[in-house]
């Protein structure tokens, strides 16, 4: 057997030394079937790759994995600083009767933030800017709240004017966190020196700022988070504050008080106008078209909600 397949051996050596077309036919067999493999190879790893892709495509798209990534586009962990500090607001507020402090901090007394709240308020740790988290966002509102009420203002002015009895509108029937109610402070207060002009800015500004719990702009502060707005405004004036970045820092403190609402409407520019949450204008974002209650009706029309409800928080303290 052994001599067998060395004959054989033999031959096929004899034959490949001899032979040069055998040869060649051998090396164009073999390469094309290198080739054929390689090429299956690629083919195979396209396929994986493609496969693989689309997967973390539908992974990246489930109600949880979109929820958590606009958590983390519109409403930034870190906070997002004001740029502005309350200085002695909150004891002017105090010292007028707007706030009672006692009444104000109870709200948090099983907050591990109280006494910084209180600090905050009192005047302890007031010369830092503002940094609004979710954490402190509510603290925040009802601070705002508050000047919004008892600043006075052309807003204030305009709506009195224009509503048979402001006392019953939620910004001011539903403020229980005074010496006394609501009316007795409504827009009473120059707490802030603003100029005319600094007015009108505000009245302008305000009246491009909508919320979706309401079909009002900020200039007609019916509601705890119009009244807020309206304070956070006549705040960013006072110091200073351009349009531009009055409007950037309104969109951010608009979505820590509505983030369901506002994720919905990063996945709105998203899909429907193929812009990232980073690149919209906010001006546009807190206008009527999206903002408004009704506005936001509309989104919700065309794209799914994000986070939950769709909708922000209440308008009451």
């Amino acid at each position: 057997m052994k001599g067998i397949m060395l004959r054989i051996k033999a031959f096929f050596s004899d034959l490949w030394q001899r032979n040069f077309s055998i040869r060649a036919v051998i090396i164009a067999v073999l390469f094309a079937a290198l080739v054929v493999f390689a090429g299956m190879g690629y083919f195979y790893d396209r396929q994986i790759a493609l496969y693989k892709a689309k997967y973390e495509d539908v992974l990246a798209n489930t109600p949880e994995a979109k929820v958590a990534r606009f958590q983390k586009e519109v409403l930034l962990k870190e906070g997002v600083d004001l740029g502005v500090d309350f200085g002695d607001l909150g004891k002017k507020l105090i010292e007028a009767g707007v706030i009672d402090e006692e009444k104000f901090l109870q709200i948090y007394s099983f907050s591990d933030d109280r006494e910084k709240y209180k600090a905050m308020l009192t005047g302890k740790d007031s010369r830092e800017n503002i940094v609004m988290d979710e954490v402190n966002s509510r603290f925040i509102l009802n601070a705002l709240w508050a000047l919004g009420l008892a600043q006075k203002s052309d807003a204030l002015a305009n709506m009195k004017n224009e509503f048979d009895d402001v006392s019953k509108l939620a910004s001011t029937g539903g403020w229980s966190l005074g010496k006394e109610d609501a009316m007795t402070y409504y827009g009473k207060s120059e707490l802030l020196k603003l100029s005319d002009d600094q007015q009108k800015l505000v009245s302008k500004i305000a009246g491009n700022i909508y919320r979706p719990c309401c079909g009002n702009s900020a200039a007609f502060p019916d509601c705890n988070h119009g009244m807020a707005m309206l304070g956070f405004i006549e705040l960013m004036v006072a110091n200073g504050k351009s349009e531009n970045e009055i409007y950037k820092v309104a969109l951010r403190v608009n979505s820590y008080w509505f983030p369901d609402t506002y994720m919905t409407l990063a996945n709105y520019f998203e899909i429907k106008e193929n812009k990232k949450w980073k690149d919209v204008d906010p001006k546009e974002v807190l206008g009527e078209k999206y903002s408004s209650g009704y506005g936001y009706a509309n989104v919700v029309k065309a794209v799914s909600p994000v986070g939950g409800s769709g909708g922000g928080g209440g308008c009451g303290v």
